[in-house]
């Protein structure tokens, strides 16, 4: 949870993630999944690694080119 801490920070600027509902772990990743009360700004704060950022659902990532391991996650999330 620490280094997701750290990563969430770097990459859209949220320091604070309350506890996930759900976790799993796909190859080399591990994943989670949060609620949150509403959308937050997503303000990267490592613009060397980051490229874009916005909010979107487990549905609209199914269209998106995606690394292998969310493209699991995503795929089993479908198919809970």
């Amino acid at each position: 949870m620490e280094c997701t801490r750290r990563e969430v920070a770097e990459e859209i600027g949220m320091d604070y993630l309350p506890t996930p509902i759900e976790y799993r772990r796909f190859g080399y990743g591990y994943y989670y999944i949060f609620t949150l009360s509403e959308k937050c700004p997503l303000i990267p704060r490592d613009t060397m690694e980051i490229v874009d950022t916005k909010w979107v659902t487990l549905e609209e990532m199914e269209s998106m080119s995606l690394n292998v391991d969310v493209s699991r996650y995503v795929r089993a999330h479908r198919n809970k």
